[in-house]
């Protein structure tokens, strides 16, 4: 009754189905911290634990945005699908250059923010 226990999901989890697949992932390989971003979805509250959703954001080329959202789908327990693809503010992001944490990624030229 003393312990509490916490099931975190991490990015990480899925690189290398990622990159086996073809995914093109740039900040692999450059010594940066993923972006990671408090949104507005709320988590279910246990006890005093609860809160914002917090986020990580990679930027993902859009012709392969589909192939991400099935491979990530193998991964339920670990990470699973994104959460969002697209606009930021939707989900309570207002600058994607000013994470809460990690270090900023441009999104470039054919590519979507994915989180």
């Amino acid at each position: 009754e003393d312990f509490a226990v916490f099931a975190l999901g991490s990015s990480l989890t899925v690189e290398a189905a990622l990159v086996a697949k073809g995914i093109k992932l740039r900040s692999i390989g450059y010594g940066n911290a993923l972006p990671k971003f408090r949104t507005r979805i709320e988590t279910r509250g246990v006890g005093p634990f609860g809160g914002e959703m917090v986020v990580s954001m990679r930027p993902i080329r859009q012709c392969d945005v589909d192939k991400v959202r099935a491979l990530t789908a193998r991964f339920p327990h670990a990470h699973g699908s994104p959460i969002h693809v697209g606009e930021p503010a939707i989900i309570g992001i207002e600058d994607l250059m000013a994470p809460d944490w990690g270090d900023a990624v441009e999104i470039m030229d054919g590519e979507v923010p994915v989180f």
